[in-house]
């Protein structure tokens, strides 16, 4: 499978959801709950995106999370199968900013 050499739209940049997560992270509770997790354990973050990020993204986002690579392992998964956006976990927090997972919400609240 040969490689796209074409940049990607700037809507779907993870520099977007860097801003996204921004807002649904200016929580302080949430940061001191992750703090503390990653003072018991071992802390991985998993990031699934459509495409492979570069290490600047990927460090862009733990920086909205208060990490850094010093202190969390980071897993980043290739899924075709979003389009667009990123889904992160982190121990029993699960953030879906896909194109797949926004469509999914869209679909459940016509079904009801």
């Amino acid at each position: 499978m040969k490689k796209s050499s074409k940049a990607l739209p700037d809507d779907i940049r993870p520099s977007k959801v860097e801003a996204q997560l921004a807002v649904l992270l200016d929580d302080k509770a949430f940061r001191g709950r992750v703090a503390d997790l990653m003072a018991r354990h071992e802390a991985a973050i998993e990031i699934s995106s459509p495409y492979a990020l570069p290490k600047t993204d990927e460090e862009a986002i733990l920086r909205t999370f208060g990490m850094s690579r010093d202190s969390v392992k980071v897993v980043n998964t290739v899924d075709p199968g979003l389009l667009m956006g990123l889904t992160i976990k982190f121990h029993d927090y699960y953030f879906d900013l896909s194109l797949k997972g926004r469509l999914n919400q869209v679909f459940e609240s016509l079904q009801t």
